[in-house]
């Protein structure tokens, strides 16, 4: 398998289209747009996949994005980032129905009303979405965990389902990560939707918000971290899993989740199985996914162990990765897609 996914590991476009290796449920290699072979859903990173390094996204990704969709292949975002984030990005791109976001911790469905506005203490008015499916942390584990992270030192970000709280005003760093906005004018995104919380009332903002906690960040200088990433394993264990999402931070989730989880989740959905996925990605946070996925394509922009996860590595994102792969793979010769004419 190692050496089924090097061989695989080359920028879309520099080969035949159906040379690189392939892997089913079994693990055995088979070529792209054999037999049966017909991609349905197209799972998409945002930071470093379909965002440029800039945090914008092209016209030419979004016009691939546009013909993706009208070719009858689904499209959905698989980000860590909070449900108000992810969905003005969906919107950008034109796209209806389920997304998965907080690292796979929550599915939301876009384009639609939400529910009535919450209430109680720290409630967030509710978006343009509905809620699908949740899988939070408990409680007490995460206003515990906040305490520790708080004790060190460090900015805290804690995430909702449809909101996201800070232990410190920007700028930090903090909310500009985890709900950037392409311009000035989604502004009302970020007050609408994060709040700030100072210091040690963090901890009991989580135990009495009314949505549980579903994701944790610290941030702050890599050595700085390091060193309390350990203690935060050492303390916990398999309570909650750690995982990276990019430099000067780390992510805490509830065990088992990932963005492969939510994915395959979203697939049972949608009934397609995991052959019929493509997902597209440059971070450790995407690894899960790109193993899980029937085609995993890591950005040309990825550290080389993340190009390792994948199948198939395509240009980076400063040129426009994903919509190659859209255009040379999933709309040309190198796979079947199925057209699918209840797709709007």
């Amino acid at each position: 398998m190692a050496e089924e996914r090097a061989a695989a590991a080359r920028p879309t476009g520099t080969g035949p289209a159906g040379d690189a290796g392939r892997r089913g449920v079994d693990g055995a290699g088979r070529a792209e747009g054999g037999p049966g072979r017909a991609y349905r859903l197209l799972a998409l990173d945002l930071d470093g996949t379909v965002l440029t390094p800039q945090g914008s996204v092209s016209p030419r990704v979004r016009r691939a994005v546009r013909r993706a969709l009208r070719a009858g292949i689904r499209v959905t975002l698989a980000t860590g980032r909070v449900l108000p984030s992810a969905w003005v990005y969906a919107r950008l791109l034109g796209l209806r129905g389920p997304l998965v976001v907080s690292d796979g911790a929550v599915l939301a469905e876009v384009g639609v009303r939400g529910a009535p506005a919450a209430s109680g203490p720290g409630a967030r008015p509710r978006g343009p979405w509905r809620v699908l499916d949740v899988r939070p942390f408990p409680r007490d584990l995460a206003a515990a965990v906040v305490d520790d992270l708080l004790a060190a030192g460090c900015p805290v970000v804690v995430q909702f389902p449809e909101f996201l709280a800070s232990s410190r005003r920007p700028p930090v760093g903090t909310l500009v990560r985890s709900l950037a906005l392409p311009s000035l004018r989604h502004y009302w995104v970020l007050r609408r939707y994060a709040r700030v919380v100072p210091g040690p009332r963090l901890a009991r903002f989580v135990a009495a918000a009314p949505q549980p906690p579903v994701k944790i960040s610290a941030l702050g200088p890599a050595d700085a971290l390091r060193p309390l990433e350990h203690r935060i394993r050492d303390r916990y264990g398999e309570r909650l899993r750690l995982t990276h999402s990019g430099p000067g931070s780390f992510d805490l989730l509830p065990p088992g989740t990932h963005k492969a989880s939510g994915l395959a989740r979203l697939a049972a959905r949608l009934g397609l199985a995991r052959e019929q996925v493509v997902a597209v990605g440059d971070n450790d946070n995407d690894c899960e996914m790109l193993r899980w996925a029937g085609l995993g394509v890591a950005m040309g922009n990825a550290a080389p162990e993340v190009q390792r996860c994948a199948d198939r590595v395509t240009a980076p994102n400063w040129q426009d990765g994903v919509a190659r792969l859209i255009e040379e793979v999933l709309l040309g010769g190198g796979s079947a897609v199925a057209e699918d004419p209840t797709h709007r």
